[in-house]
């Protein structure tokens, strides 16, 4: 650690809704040692803020005050036996305490200023020889974006989970009704699953999935999630909604969030810039300060600011990105199913949700309708067909959809637009023939010999068609 402020240990947790902030401040670093690296005896004290009246937080000594009050009596309750002496007289006891304050978004304006938390901190140095404060929350990045991690505060990001974190999680989770078998039965067809395994880069998410699956593989002495998962998807995404707070919102408001993070991410990867999330497609809304706050605790923030610049963390490149699992999420709030299948139809699907995220970024009528993905029974033109043909159009909702079986025309079709799907056994790389696809797509009316001797001759010929 290097020094900060006045060396106060005060500590934020940052990252989206559902990545384990919570536990990971109570379980991890209420309990590290001291600044000195010092082991002993610790206690946390846990404050959940949206539990607290909002009086007491609305200046630096009310809540400086009143945290380090509460805490006294938390502490009264939980070691008034065994140090009685100390406690009685609020001193000095010898060991770590930490205090947790959750769910910090609720009051942002003391949460996020230093001079609250330092006044906080030095009002706990009351209670113990060594305090940690700890603050942690969804929507602590925006929060906390004037303190720096340079001389202010220590900053720990939460990261996407994987495998080794969700086997270890799932290890520990005691589920009374299945064998230690049965769980680890379940972990292994989740990784296993192209799908699945995208779900359990979320830490909330993926002991959703876990479960699902437990309650599939109920009653079996083997557990097949392919011909489920579709199932899966719908119960996980679904509790996740509901468990975010995501849930309070109206249909309009939750396309209205999908809509305006699939364009920050968009800005993001095109400017290459450090900046904090702007969220510009939510100005003027109604309850825009409301869907923001969401929207923002669906995104890992790259970005940090130190003294008057903004500068990437780590090995960044973009300002904003967002997990597997939430983007599957941001899928289902615009009202499309994000799954995948384990064949030529799941390459389709790819090409179909990237046909949905392109629709969503140039098509402004999906603010509001969101985007629909729907799959022909037919190939699009038939095969027999000889003249013109006309492509399917929805009458409201935007639309993209995916070709039927063997169809001599696009895999997936949205107004503007459409994508093609190639699958190559031997790696990254694929051979196709220009001439058939651009036919294949409309591009051209008759066939042409693409084989020039030169660039300049490729667009010779091109031209002419």
């Amino acid at each position: 650690f290097t020094r900060r402020r006045g060396d106060r240990d005060i500590r934020i947790v940052l990252g989206p809704s559902g990545s384990g902030k919570t536990l990971y401040a109570l379980n991890t670093l209420a309990l590290q040692g001291n600044l000195q690296q010092e082991s002993g005896p610790a206690v946390g004290v846990y404050f959940s803020l949206h539990q607290h009246d909002k009086k007491n937080f609305e200046t630096a000594l009310t809540t400086a005050t009143y945290i380090r009050d509460q805490s006294k009596m938390a502490i009264q309750a939980f070691l008034g036996e065994l140090h009685d002496s100390q406690v009685k007289n609020h001193l000095n006891l010898k060991m770590l305490v930490s205090v947790i304050i959750d769910e910090a978004a609720s009051y942002p304006e003391v949460m996020g200023d230093i001079n609250v938390l330092s006044k906080t901190y030095d009002e706990l140095k009351s209670i113990a020889s060594h305090v940690r404060l700890i603050v942690a929350g969804t929507g602590m990045d925006g929060i906390s974006m004037d303190l720096s991690s340079a001389t202010d505060v220590f900053k720990y990001r939460m990261q996407p989970w994987k495998e080794y974190h969700f086997e270890k999680a799932a290890e520990k989770l005691s589920y009374s009704s299945y064998s230690t078998r049965d769980t680890q039965m379940c972990v292994r067809a989740i990784i296993q699953s192209p799908i699945l395994s995208k779900l359990i880069t979320n830490a909330r998410s993926a002991m959703f999935t876990i479960e699902a699956v437990l309650l599939i593989k109920r009653g079996y002495s083997s557990v097949d999630v392919k011909g489920s998962l579709t199932s899966i998807v719908h119960v996980v995404l679904g509790n996740y909604i509901s468990y975010n707070g995501i849930g309070r919102l109206n249909d309009k408001e939750k396309r209205l969030l999908a809509f305006a993070v699939f364009h920050e991410l968009k800005d993001a990867n095109q400017l290459k810039k450090a900046r904090f999330p702007i969220l510009n497609k939510l100005h003027g809304e109604d309850g825009e300060d409301r869907i923001r706050r969401k929207a923002l605790g669906v995104l890992d923030v790259n970005v940090e600011s130190q003294g008057n610049t903004i500068n990437f963390v780590g090995d960044h490149k973009v300002s904003v990105s967002i997990t597997p699992a939430l983007s599957m999420l941001l899928y289902k709030l615009l009202g499309v199913e994000a799954t995948v299948y384990e064949n030529w139809e799941g390459l389709e699907a790819i090409a179909g949700l990237h046909a949905a995220y392109l629709e969503v970024t140039t098509n402004p009528a999906c603010r509001t309708m969101g985007v629909r993905l729907a799959r022909l029974t037919r190939p699009v033109p038939a095969p027999s067909a000889t003249k013109n043909f006309c492509i399917p159009s929805p009458s409201n909702t935007p639309t993209v959809f995916i070709n039927g079986d063997k169809a001599p025309y696009l895999d997936a079709i949205a107004k503007n637009g459409g994508m093609q799907s190639k699958y190559s056994k031997g790696g990254e790389s694929v051979d196709i023939d220009m001439d058939e696809e651009l036919q294949k797509g409309g591009l051209v009316k008759n066939m042409l010999s693409l084989k020039p001797k030169s660039g300049e001759d490729a667009k010779k010929a091109l031209s002419r068609s």
